[in-house]
């Protein structure tokens, strides 16, 4: 059992990105692939505003991105606006179950057609993409990559699904440790017990009336910490203030 966690360890030991980026395409070598991409999105900014979703490495390159995949994908990827139209950035942002590229119904958008045919040009052809929700509400995104299409190669891809997220899990939280950024909880802006009391049931499902009988308070009441934490977190809607205080890690799910 020890040799198999062996890898991991080296990735949760590493002490600095270089490092860690060359434990990584060591172990990902080892599993059948040729390249990597692993890539983390903090989903809000330290001053509350919703950030931008950057995957393709360009604008984070020295943050929070480790790629062994070629440059000219990155300046390609950045100079067609790919990641607008990125079906797996799209999937991840949405589900963590892995996305086994291969199994993919082909699709009639030439656009994306186009972008994984310059995909494949930059020896990026086979593959299965991950994600997880790490703990201060960030995406990371990881993908691991193969040259080829032989059935060897796909049957290989499938079966390492449980290994991809084993590594993607040790990546992230090495990633933690060195030094992602990370949403303060000084620049949270702070609700009062009785705001993030009725955001919890809102999120819930609960209207103001149902809140109100819940807690034993008039209707009004309930409106005005509401529209009150909606102000704190310069939200325009009731559905995007608790959207932002999840976000936040405000309240929880």
């Amino acid at each position: 059992m020890s040799h198999l966690l062996y890898p991991f360890e080296q990735i949760l030991n590493a002490g600095s990105v270089a490092e860690l980026g060359a434990s990584i395409n060591c172990m990902v070598h080892s599993l059948g692939f040729s390249s990597f991409h692993y890539g983390a999105h903090a989903p809000i900014k330290p001053n509350g505003e919703r950030a931008r979703f950057i995957f393709d490495g360009t604008e984070q390159k020295h943050g929070g991105v480790i790629s062994s995949y070629p440059e000219s994908w990155f300046e390609r990827y950045q100079s067609q606006n790919y990641i607008e139209i990125d079906p797996l950035v799209r999937h991840c942002s949405r589900s963590i179950l892995p996305v086994v590229w291969h199994q993919q119904k082909k699709t009639d958008d030439r656009n994306i057609s186009r972008m994984f045919d310059e995909a494949h040009e930059h020896g990026l052809v086979s593959g299965a993409t991950f994600s997880v929700i790490g703990k201060s509400g960030e995406l990371a995104i990881f993908s691991i990559t193969t040259q080829s299409q032989d059935e060897a190669d796909q049957r290989n891809i499938a079966a390492q699904l449980g290994q991809g997220y084993m590594l993607l899990a040790h990546i992230h939280e090495t990633v933690t440790r060195l030094g992602l950024p990370h949403i303060q909880s000084k620049d949270f802006p702070a609700l009062t017990k009785r705001e993030k009391e009725c955001l919890t049931w809102v999120s819930s499902g609960k209207t103001s009336w149902e809140i109100s009988r819940i807690l034993g308070l008039s209707e009004n009441t309930i409106v005005f910490h509401i529209s009150n934490a909606g102000k704190k977190l310069g939200a325009n809607t009731r559905s995007q203030t608790v959207a932002r205080a999840l976000a936040l890690g405000i309240i929880a799910p």
